[in-house]
């Protein structure tokens, strides 16, 4: 009941959290039957939701028996969550048990429910998959051995690929693999030595679900290359901005020939990284971007995008003026609030920043959704009118997220004038940079056929 409730609302309030959230494989999931889920997991609780969010099928989610507690909210967050409590022996003094937790398993599958793992077991802001627990292949193998009726459970990987989780605004890809394939168990064969294989192989599945990045040093090389790259990539080979698969393989493509060049040509790899770094920074300073230097078609302003923004003045801007004060406390609480009450535990250890984006989004929703109703009774005291209030409650959802796509729409065409002004006022050093845009994608054009050839 309660799930069913908080779905729909909290898929809204991320749309307002990310600027973008794109969905590949969607045809992947079977539209009814058991199946198994398994995901990396960057950012806590925004992973689970940010997934249970997108699939149309209904999620049970199996989480850490530490966060249930006891009496009336374990029985929240069991029987209306959909939460399965997962004992860690890893993480406790003494011995326990999960016999409960696959039972509890085995039966939600009988049933033709979904259930969602994160192998990795623990949480870190990683573009990378880490060494994974056998869990999810000891559920399925036992799935199969108590269902009565015949049946078999698909595990299906889910790779979720953040530009960074903990910032308002940005961006994340959630990609659905195909269901795996594991070759049948040889009779005799260890089992043990059967889930570690077949858990590795899960893990190379979930590698080709997201942009692995092996080596977290290299996380913003491949974004800074990519951010040179695309416009072009795109253009050579007819690819649309709004094609999702091709743009995020490309990410992927980019990921793994950094990761190449540097096994392969350290040399190289060192001065093209320190290269790219340099002039990232040394734009930066100039307060010149990219896109500016790089003249793409869409930091260019176009006649309709001038147009979006005079007609869509007079909705932008009383939005923002309306959610600049519960956008403000959001940034104040977290960081004087909630961040400083959590950054050290009764251990002594520091906030875990994984975390980050969890606790904004938390403190971002619970605000906005005070905002909302406040909203309606100022309408209401100053109209007199129930209808109008509760109209002027419904539309601000619209209007807020009508006025990021305009804040977006506006932040690129200011950046674009900014560069032109600066264009003029320091002509040689941005021709230099421009010039030099142009010899690191040539240079990187050059490692592109290298890398493919090889």
């Amino acid at each position: 009941m309660l799930y069913s409730i908080l779905k729909p609302i909290t898929r809204m309030s991320l749309n307002l959290y990310f600027r973008r959230i794109d969905v590949i494989g969607s045809e992947n999931v079977p539209k009814d039957g058991p199946i198994i889920f398994v995901a990396n997991h960057p950012s806590a609780l925004l992973d689970p939701i940010t997934i249970a969010t997108n699939l149309d099928r209904e999620i049970y989610f199996l989480a850490g028996a530490n966060w249930f507690g006891k009496g009336l909210k374990k029985r929240i967050l069991k029987n209306q969550l959909n939460m399965i409590p997962v004992h860690r022996p890893w993480l406790s003094k003494k011995k326990v048990s999960n016999d409960e937790m696959f039972e509890e398993c085995y039966r939600s599958l009988d049933e033709n429910k979904c259930i969602i793992l994160f192998p990795e077991a623990s949480t870190a802001t990683v573009s990378k998959i880490r060494e994974l627990k056998t869990g999810a292949v000891r559920i399925k193998a036992g799935f199969d051995e108590f269902t009565k009726k015949g049946k078999t459970v698909p595990i299906i990987p889910i790779g979720l690929s953040y530009s960074n989780p903990h910032e308002f605004q940005s961006r994340v890809v959630v990609k659905i693999g195909e269901a795996l394939s594991f070759d049948p168990v040889e009779q005799g064969a260890d089992l043990g030595d059967v889930y570690r294989a077949q858990t590795n192989q899960m893990q190379e599945e979930l590698k080709n679900s997201i942009i692995h990045i092996d080596n977290t040093n290299n996380e913003s090389l491949v974004k800074n290359i990519s951010r040179l790259f695309i416009g072009i990539h795109q253009e050579e080979n007819d690819i649309s901005f709004s094609d999702k698969q091709s743009n995020f393989e490309f990410s992927q493509n980019v990921a793994a020939a950094v990761a190449h060049f540097e096994k392969e040509e350290p040399k190289a790899y060192s001065e093209m990284s320190e290269r790219i770094e340099n002039y990232f920074k040394e734009i930066n300073e100039l307060g010149i971007s990219d896109d500016s230097l790089g003249g793409t078609k869409r930091s260019k302003p176009s006649f309709f995008k001038w147009l979006f923004i005079i007609l869509g003045l007079v909705i932008a801007l009383p939005s923002l003026i309306l959610f600049f004060i519960p956008y403000q406390l959001t940034k104040i609480i977290f960081r004087k609030k909630v961040k400083s009450a959590m950054v050290a535990d009764d251990e002594g250890e520091n906030f875990d920043n994984a975390f980050t984006g969890t606790l904004i989004f938390a403190v971002g929703l619970l605000l906005f959704g005070l905002w909302t109703p406040i909203i309606g009774g100022v309408v209401y005291w100053l109209t007199s009118n129930c209808w109008i209030a509760l109209a002027s409650t419904v539309i601000l959802y619209p209007m807020f997220r009508f006025s990021m796509v305009y804040a977006k729409v506006g932040l690129r065409m200011q950046n674009y004038y900014k560069g032109k002004r600066l264009q003029k006022k320091h002509k040689e050093k941005v021709d230099f940079y421009a010039q030099e845009r142009s010899r690191i994608v040539q240079k990187l054009k050059e490692y592109q056929i290298s890398y493919v050839d090889g």
